[in-house]
């Protein structure tokens, strides 16, 4: 916000050109002030948006971590079951073959 004007009095025992000095130095001295704040809220701001970024880039982590280990598990667990069938169906297989090959041996008597 700039300083356009100087209160009467004051201007009276300045002077014109003392008085614009003065204006321009209080509204040189805002300009600087707000520059600084805006680079001092930047610079807050960049290091929350920082510190926040990495606290979710661990947590993120983690948790892909932790997803990856079950799903490991998951399809661990799943290969066992798939091999247990796989016999089951071989054996069974078998026996059902030995069975029909019997019967057309002992019918071939």
């Amino acid at each position: 916000m700039a300083l356009t004007t100087v209160p009467t009095k004051l201007r009276e025992k300045l002077g014109d050109e003392a008085s614009q000095a003065l204006v321009e130095l209080i509204n040189e001295a805002t300009r600087v002030q707000h520059t600084e704040t805006i680079a001092l809220v930047e610079e807050t701001f960049e290091r929350r948006l920082v510190e926040s970024l990495s606290q979710l880039e661990t947590r993120l982590d983690k948790r892909i971590t932790d997803e990856v280990a079950k799903l490991s598990i998951q399809i661990a667990e799943s290969k066992a079951d798939l091999m247990k069938w796989m016999v089951i169906s071989i054996v069974g297989q078998t026996f059902v073959i030995l069975g029909v090959l019997a019967a057309f041996l002992s019918i071939a008597r």
